[in-house]
């Protein structure tokens, strides 16, 4: 194995075209470790041997070891020297701490983020109905049903060639990032953001680079400024953010679009609000689709067990990305996109997901503006979370859970560490018999020392 890790070093150094040498050192032994070439408890040479033999410096030995430690592939002792991670380090992420109680049957789960499921559709005739069709029995057969593309384009943000669809949104993101990105790219996230891309993003070895956000998503300036780093992407979420619950709006997409001139940076849009929301799908691709993936998923409005999403990129990759579903799982259930192109047609399934919208934007709604009339700095303006400025997150967690309250701590999904304190609040959850309360309950976790916090920075 150490035979393999020093020939595939010099071979990727003497091929390196202007990438710093300790990047190129880091990159390579990720590779290896993915590919399972260097399995868990290996030990790799000393710094000092390692660079000897390569003719590099021993710093540039060591801050790739630093990069490698830091993403949790290496772990570094001073007798057992540097070895490949526990699989305990690998499997660390942001995602699982979001939840910092587990409910019992007398607390108010808000911190989940999921929907009401009183409030959804019901799948069970419709699965019943789609069970009994006759669908394509080869792998070669087209993975998208004709009727489900249909029902896709009807309101898709901008025309394109073919779509993509695939088990969730987590499950596109996670198809994308292995298609585009390599180890060592940065990438432009928003600020505060959806654990889960983080925690892909890390696991990809690629670097975040956070874009703070306003009312109507990142901000131009700090977006530019962002571009500086040569990102090979950027994610966003168009519409209800998750946490922050902000929308973005069509004149702020166009002044980001405007920044990526003379860019190759690719644009990658988690559009996760379908049916949720009244605000209209607004995509970079309607301005530049040749460098945007946009991803829309359905869980929200039709149930998290409806394991489906669509996506569009440009033609190239789609075909990359289709090639590489061949291999492994062919494609998303047909029974499913079936039901899910019927009830995307089914006018009652329409009523049915519009007043469900209705009744979230009103939670949201009164929630939001009974803080605001106290003076809270809440600027979520609609979806199924609201992100709340605290005094300190884990009184304001520890304080709620005494009042029989969940809710979700907010640094999980921080890109970068804050004196600022949030919490996010899963309001979709709120029943109307129980909103005054949970505003109380909300409005306690908000008070201690010093000034509230500011929703964005």
């Amino acid at each position: 194995m150490l035979q393999t890790l020093r020939a595939r070093l010099a071979a990727d150094l003497a091929a390196a075209d202007g990438t710093p040498n300790s990047m190129v050192i880091a990159q390579s032994v990720a590779r290896l470790i993915s590919d399972g070439e260097l399995v868990v408890g290996q030990r790799l040479p000393t710094v000092r041997d390692l660079a000897r033999e390569l003719h590099v410096s021993p710093a540039t030995v060591s801050k790739a070891w630093g990069e490698l430690v830091d993403l949790g592939l290496l772990t570094t002792r001073s007798r057992s020297g540097t070895t490949v991670a526990s699989a305990e380090t690998l499997h660390r992420t942001r995602f699982r701490t979001v939840r910092a109680s587990v409910a019992d049957v007398d607390h108010l789960d808000l911190s989940t983020g999921f929907p009401d499921r009183k409030l959804l559709p019901s799948l069970s005739s419709h699965l019943q109905r789609c069970a009994d069709r006759d669908f394509p029995a080869s792998y070669l057969d087209a993975p998208t049903l004709a009727d489900l593309d249909e029902a896709l384009r009807a309101d898709w943000p901008y025309h394109v060639d073919r779509f993509v669809v695939v088990n969730g949104a987590l499950d596109a993101l996670d198809s994308v990032f292995r298609e585009v990105l390599r180890f060592g790219d940065r990438v432009i996230v928003e600020d505060p953001c959806f654990p889960p891309i983080l925690d892909l993003l890390g696991l990809y070895g690629c670097e975040p680079v956070p874009v703070a956000i306003d009312e109507f998503g990142m901000r131009p300036e700090t977006f530019e400024a962002a571009l500086a780093s040569t990102p090979r992407a950027v994610v966003w979420q168009p519409r209800a953010h998750n946490p922050a619950g902000v929308t973005m709006s069509e004149q702020r997409v166009h002044e980001l679009v405007a920044c990526l001139d003379g860019t190759e940076t690719i644009v990658i849009e988690d559009d996760h609000a379908y049916g949720v929301v009244d605000s209209p799908a607004v995509s970079a691709g309607a301005v530049v689709p040749a460098r945007t993936v946009h991803i829309r998923s359905f869980s929200k409005a039709f149930g998290p067990e409806l394991r489906l999403a669509a996506m569009s990129a440009p033609p190239e990759l789609t075909s990359r990305l289709e090639r590489r579903r061949l291999l492994g799982p062919g494609w998303s259930s047909r029974i499913l996109q079936a039901t899910l192109a019927e009830m995307l047609t089914d006018p009652d399934v329409r009523t049915e997901v519009d007043a469900a919208a209705a009744t979230y934007a009103a939670r949201h709604g009164r929630l939001v503006e009974w803080l605001r009339d106290r003076s809270v700095d809440v600027r979520s303006r609609e979806g199924l979370n609201t992100w709340i400025p605290v005094a300190s997150e884990r009184q304001a967690v520890e304080f709620a859970r005494l009042q029989g309250v969940i809710v979700a701590p907010g640094s999980p999904f921080m890109v970068t560490p804050s004196r600022e304190h949030f919490v996010r609040v899963t309001v979709a959850l709120v029943p109307e018999s129980r909103a005054d309360e949970v505003a109380r309950v909300l409005m306690g976790s908000t008070s201690g020392s010093g000034s509230p916090a500011r929703m964005v920075r």
